[in-house]
């Protein structure tokens, strides 16, 4: 009988233990580079959340305000007052609130409203700046006269 026919061919210890150690040093390098893009990306999101903050509390209040056809303020809650529905907005000193129905938007935006004005309960002009963390600044100016409503942003 011929023994050579029954060798079995497997791969060495040291052939095992090579691919495991360039194994795992490919993994620590691909899981090095995901950390650091996570990090850059979070931070990345950290600068431009007041950013996108303004900007949605920005359409939203011109949206709105164009949509109302009465507008109210008691203090420093406005009222957006439409045909189908009701929009509220809560300016306070470090955010602004805005309920429509169920749902409930928390800003975290610096902000002053000034110069009010109501005749009969109805709004007729205000002032509202917005600052963000980044201190970038917008002022709106909000005026009805004669039954036209004004409402502009400065920045723009």
């Amino acid at each position: 009988m011929n023994m050579r026919n029954n060798k079995l061919s497997a791969f060495t210890v040291m052939e095992l233990l090579v691919v495991l150690i360039l194994s795992g040093l490919l993994m620590s390098v691909v899981a090095g580079v995901f950390y650091n893009l996570q990090t850059y990306r979070t931070e990345l999101n950290g600068k431009a959340d007041p950013i996108n903050n303004r900007k949605k509390v920005n359409y939203l209040l011109v949206s709105d305000i164009e949509k109302s056809a009465v507008l109210k303020m008691d203090g420093k809650d406005l009222a957006c007052v439409s045909r189908t529905d009701t929009v509220f907005y809560s300016f306070n000193e470090e955010f602004i609130s805005r309920k429509q129905q169920i749902e409930l938007d928390t800003f975290q935006i610096v902000n002053e409203i000034t110069k009010i004005k109501n005749i009969e309960g109805l709004l007729t002009s205000f002032e509202l700046t917005l600052v963000t963390e980044g201190g970038i600044e917008s002022t709106y100016f909000y005026q009805k006269e004669y039954g036209v409503a004004q409402f502009f942003n400065t920045d723009q």
